[in-house]
């Protein structure tokens, strides 16, 4: 049994970016950890229509997403109101929203107002 089939997870969502493989370092002390992380590679407008066109498809008759992450840096080649729109298109009133980002935070905290 495989962790997907065992928790039943998909990759319906997954878009393959054509960005290099960034590299993330940490080195470790024995009190402390340092990340280095390299800048993600440009998000481009195709890649972001085919992400929306799964969202679409996933969505059609009004489904909703069980649980959403938002989580970290807003890759370049994003609007500030990225994850506000994905977050709109994906969540319900009985959706768990889960978010650890401080990129785009006015325009998704707006938007789950009006979810919630």
């Amino acid at each position: 049994d495989t962790l997907a089939s065992k928790f039943h997870l998909s990759d319906a969502l997954t878009v393959r970016n054509k960005a290099p493989l960034r590299t993330c370092t940490t080195i470790v002390a024995s009190d402390c950890a340092t990340e280095l992380v390299e800048t993600s590679g440009e998000v481009s407008g195709e890649e972001m229509e085919e992400l929306n066109a799964k969202i679409d498809e996933l969505t059609k008759e009004n489904g909703k997403a069980c649980g959403v992450c938002i989580m970290g840096s807003m890759p370049p080649g994003c609007k500030e109101d990225t994850y506000a729109d994905l977050t709109t298109r994906l969540a319900g009133v009985d959706t768990l929203v889960l978010i650890d980002s401080v990129i785009g935070l006015t325009p998704l905290l707006s938007a789950l107002k009006t979810i919630f």
